[in-house]
């Protein structure tokens, strides 16, 4: 089963530049939510930029796998869409 999720970013100001934040919004357990997508080094946000482009949302896909040996479900795939890749 494959779940769809986007992640959109918007964009801010600091010291007159203008900088983007990328998260996902949703509801969980009745309550609206906004989880902030973070990437692990300053290099992930150049990726982030080439991803996205011009959008403002772009689809994460969440593809859960198994494990062969023990046909259990015990991680996932993830792959952010964005124009880039389309």
């Amino acid at each position: 089963m494959r779940q769809e999720i986007k992640v959109e970013r918007e964009t801010y100001r600091k010291n007159g530049k203008e900088f983007y934040t990328y998260f996902i919004k949703g509801k969980i357990r009745g309550k609206e939510v906004k989880i902030a997508v973070v990437p692990p080094d300053v290099g992930g946000y150049t990726v982030l930029d080439i991803v996205f482009d011009t959008e403002m949302a772009v689809d994460l896909i969440v593809t859960p796998l198994r494990d062969q040996r023990r046909k259990r479900r015990n991680y996932f795939r993830k792959h952010l869409l964005g124009a880039f890749f389309r």
